[in-house]
């Protein structure tokens, strides 16, 4: 619900109802983030007679893109503007309320809170202010709060923390705004910070793949198979130069997302969004890993594991937002695999091998697309499809494991992508 004066909460029953109470005790349902509930009381056959429970109004005006979670019957409700809400999950009925006083903000696209996390007696909330708050479930009482980054730098927090044994996941946003991206593990308890990976790498710092950092490799397909139409020939003169030796220290990648975990091996799966300045290449020669990008991390330590970089340069905004999913597939040998699914502002579908990263496979396009990788263009401009906000945007998905089918809601953006330069011209690569 975008631009709402009311948040309404519609809690629909069938008219039979589960042996034992549901609960949706995290982002994703589970930290897979598959979003499936196993249900047989909602079927075909009465699905026709769900019907309105309660409604709950909150008042509060803006964008509303949280899931709430629902742990012991009671359900915890984020706002924009970091309101929270204990609900009884049965009656609708206000337990508490808890409101965050928000200090300087600096944030693109909303004043939006994905959503919260609980663990024990804790309930989690990140602000817009780039704070961790930690609120005892019962009472709404404040317990802790620490700062994640200077807002003032153009931090910020509007995804939704991801608790697994005694540490808070969560990314940062900002990428709009020069920062550094970063994704960063908390103490539960203290909210003291256990271990910080950036997303934006030291141009010298080698990768598990063996390359360098922010420049990569100078890759010029996208997955291998769309060209990009990049001069590295100029990309690399212009790193020779020295002009834009810093561009790393504020090569975006914002981590917007709820991160994804598998619980037996303890490894984070992330989606990386946008380089910074985010449509103009000229100032950022090089790959900008891990922009863009899908990566795994050690949930213990934070060392990466593996990254795949969906878009190298990327100067369309075309960067990956949406959680990753673990579920199985069958690989190109027709076995049964643990994979991970993401699906991206280009409109495909992807999954990787979990362990390796590797892509096996590549959807068709689930939204028309049109100069989905050209340059811009002087007068007039590129007319590109699906578009920046187009494709899957930040919207999560959702997958049955018994069918292996995933469901994503997808956008249309047109979008007009002009330069005052053409390609060919003195610096024009992008």
């Amino acid at each position: 619900m975008n631009k709402a004066l009311l948040l309404i909460i519609n809690i629909l029953f069938a008219t039979s109802l589960a042996a034992e109470p549901l609960e949706w005790p995290s982002y994703g349902g589970g930290l897979a983030q598959n979003r499936f509930i196993d249900d047989p009381s909602i079927n075909t056959s009465n699905v026709k007679q769900l019907k309105l429970k309660w409604m709950f109004q909150t008042g509060v005006v803006g964008s509303f893109e949280n899931t709430p979670i629902v742990k012991d019957g009671v359900m915890y409700v984020t706002t924009p503007y970091n309101h929270i809400y204990a609900l009884d999950a049965g009656s609708g009925k206000r337990l508490w309320r808890y409101k965050h006083k928000l200090g300087t903000t600096i944030y693109c696209c909303g004043p939006n809170s994905k959503g919260a996390a609980i663990s024990g007696n804790l309930v989690i909330m990140a602000t817009l202010d780039a704070m961790l708050v930690a609120l005892d479930k019962n009472t709404g009482k404040l317990v802790w709060e620490t700062t994640i980054a200077n807002s003032e730098q153009g931090y910020s927090e509007t995804g939704a923390p991801i608790i697994f044994q005694d540490k808070i996941f969560i990314g940062v946003a900002g990428a709009e705004y020069g920062i550094r991206g970063f994704i960063g593990a908390y103490d539960l308890k203290s909210g003291a910070l256990v271990w910080r990976w950036y997303t934006i790498p030291k141009p010298d710092e080698v990768q598990p793949d063996g390359s360098k950092g922010w420049y990569g490799i100078f890759a010029e397909k996208a997955d291998g198979i769309n060209d990009l139409h990049r001069d590295i020939a100029a990309e690399k003169a212009a790193i020779a130069s020295g002009e834009f030796d810093n561009a790393w220290e504020h090569g975006g990648g914002s981590s917007w997302m709820p991160v994804t975990i598998d619980e037996k091996s303890g490894v984070l799966y992330a989606t990386i969004g946008n380089p910074a300045p985010d449509l103009d290449g000229s100032q950022r020669p090089g790959d900008n890993r891990w922009s863009a990008s899908i990566v795994a991390l050690d949930s213990n330590t934070g060392k990466m594991i593996w990254g795949y970089q969906y878009l190298p340069h990327d100067i369309w905004d075309l960067d990956a937002a949406s959680p990753p999913v673990l579920t199985q597939a069958h690989n190109k040998q027709g076995q049964t695999i643990p994979v991970v699914v993401h699906a991206g502002k280009t409109g495909w579908v992807y999954v990787h091998d979990i362990k390796t990263g590797q892509l096996i496979r590549r959807s068709e396009p689930m939204v028309e697309q049109k100069n989905l990788f050209a340059l811009p263009s002087k007068g007039q401009g590129t007319e590109m499809l699906p578009g920046a906000n187009g494709g899957v945007n930040w919207s999560p998905g959702a997958v049955d494991p018994r069918s292996h089918i995933i469901y994503y809601a997808n956008f249309i953006n047109p979008c007009i992508t002009k330069s005052d330069q053409s390609p060919g011209d003195k610096d024009a690569y992008g």
